[in-house]
């Protein structure tokens, strides 16, 4: 699956003494940035590592894209929310 979208995305590591977390964004077009991927190396899961991930692309396409769309896990236990409007409360 993820050889479908890897070539037009941004893949973004977080590394602090080795890789703790990855994820892939795609422009979607019409405004439209998509978290494709995101993942935590078991021993930092719960730890804010993934937070951190989405809180890096919040800052760093804030002002480029204007909805920041999940389409990553069919878990409920994967998100709690991700579905992020800048400079707006989601609805």
């Amino acid at each position: 699956m993820i050889d479908r979208y890897l070539e037009r995305g941004t893949m973004y590591l977080l590394e602090d003494d080795g890789v703790k977390a990855e994820c892939v964004v795609t422009d979607e077009g019409g405004g439209v940035l998509e978290l494709k991927n995101i993942a935590v190396e078991p021993a930092f899961q719960g730890k804010g590592c993934g937070k951190a991930m989405v809180d890096f692309l919040i800052r760093t396409y804030t002002g480029q894209y204007t909805v920041l769309q999940v389409g990553t896990g069919d878990s409920p236990s994967t998100f709690s929310l991700w579905l992020t409007r800048w400079g707006n409360t989601p609805s």
